[in-house]
């Protein structure tokens, strides 16, 4: 029977800045409408964020320095632990807060590697404690009738599915945090990318849209990957991935922060009755959502706009610490997802893009790296499903194909050049 929980949630928040403040705020409403209590916050220093310092303790919330402190402080006191932290961190302050008996939301991705996501999960089993996970979208119900639809043969039997990503990044972008564009950080995995961090969102809606049930998300059972970079970083900023999936739909995505230009991400999903083809609306540009069907009907989904997806995120973290009937995206949801990343650092050595064809532009104080007709190449790989070394581009580089069927552990014996070094 599904326990449902009347009074306030209790939640602590570790990470106050950045993104996190987005969360904070939200919180803030939702300790105003009573359904939260804020017990305690974590900050670096006391000259952190002060307007939010002042407000957090006007609300009775204590502030402590140090996570696990925190957490060992008020272990068994406390029901949801929000985490809001850097991506190499993920992983040891949500192992602190289901020990100190909370369940958690994390920002995405939940972990870096496959090893870390499974023994999460099994602590997550065996203690009762759920995590969810900051993939926005994903908490859209507008989503999970557009995957109903799917699932009930709205086009017909899925066969293939594409994405692009196509966000411009400056060096700026690369130099807010010490772990930013890293393989590793502080001797942790962080195998930053856009397909992890910025554009990690589609690459996990185009998993979920294609799993074969309505909650469920595709399987991978085999990846192979060509990465670039334009900026002075150790992993990619230009990837494109080709994936097998157990359900035997072959997906393509090839996503870049090297162009000149923003275009919001597309997804389109292919069957044998017709395609869905997906705008999404992002932080710049409004989407669409539109199934073509080889009749010539059309069908036309509302989805919300970007700061929409937002807004619902945290609600619905804590509608589900009330009553766990209600839909989060959980560890099972986006395995598949830290799987495809750990394959493609696997897959492939990022190969620098030459000198001579990199233009640089200085936009509002800026500096932004890129490949002129970039953009174009991206759309014709997910169109073609075909890797710029298939195409023939001059500065390709050919990656591996590797089997993610019962992959554990990243990495594996055999590496990368890349990979290797970082050990």
């Amino acid at each position: 029977m599904i326990k449902l929980v009347r009074e306030p949630i209790r939640c602590v928040i570790i990470g106050i800045g950045g993104y996190g403040r987005n969360h904070l705020h939200d919180l803030y409403t939702l300790a105003e409408e009573g359904k939260v209590i804020l017990v305690a916050a974590t900050i670096k220093d006391d000259n952190e964020l002060p307007e939010e310092q002042e407000h957090l303790k006007q609300l009775g919330c204590q502030l402590f320095q140090d996570p696990s402190k925190m957490l060992t402080t008020l272990k068994g006191q406390v029901d949801l632990c929000f985490i809001n932290t850097s991506i190499s961190s993920h992983y040891q302050f949500i192992r602190e807060a289901i020990q100190a008996d909370c369940h958690v939301f994390v920002e995405k991705p939940m972990v870096t590697v496959i090893q870390d996501a499974l023994e999460l999960r099994d602590l997550s089993r065996a203690t009762g404690k759920w995590i969810a996970v900051g993939f926005q979208h994903m908490y859209e119900p507008n989503l999970h009738q557009l995957k109903q639809f799917l699932c009930d043969g709205g086009i017909g039997k899925i066969e293939k599915a594409t994405g692009t990503g196509k966000w411009p990044r400056s060096l700026s972008y690369y130099n807010r945090n010490p772990w930013a564009g890293t393989v590793r950080h502080q001797d942790v995995w962080a195998l930053d990318s856009p397909v992890s961090n910025a554009l990690a969102h589609y690459i996990q809606l185009t998993l979920f849209l294609t799993g074969d049930q309505t909650s469920s998300v595709a399987s991978p059972t085999s990846l192979c990957a060509e990465t670039y970079r334009a900026m002075p970083i150790e992993s990619f900023d230009t990837g494109f991935i080709s994936i097998e999936t157990l359900e035997g739909i072959d997906i393509f995505f090839a996503v870049t922060h090297a162009c000149a230009q923003h275009h919001p991400p597309r997804v389109q999903i292919h069957g044998d009755r017709g395609m869905l083809d997906w705008v999404v609306s992002d932080y710049r540009k409004d989407g669409s959502c539109t199934v073509h069907l080889h009749s010539g009907e059309q069908i036309h989904f509302p989805l919300p706009k970007h700061e929409e997806y937002r807004k619902k995120l945290i609600p619905s973290i804590i509608e589900h610490a009330r009553d766990p009937g209600n839909y989060v995206c959980s560890v099972d949801s986006v395995i598949p997802h830290i799987l495809c990343i750990n394959g493609i650092y696997e897959s492939s050595q990022v190969s620098p893009f030459p000198e001579d064809i990199i233009e640089r532009r200085i936009d509002d104080g800026e500096e932004f790296r890129f490949l002129s007709g970039i953009e174009k190449l991206v759309d014709r790989t997910a169109k073609q499903m075909q890797f710029p070394s298939e195409l023939g581009v001059p500065w390709s580089s050919v990656g591996k194909r590797v089997h993610l069927g019962e992959y554990v552990h990243f990495p594996q014996r055999q590496t990368s050049p890349l990979i290797a070094a970082s050990v």
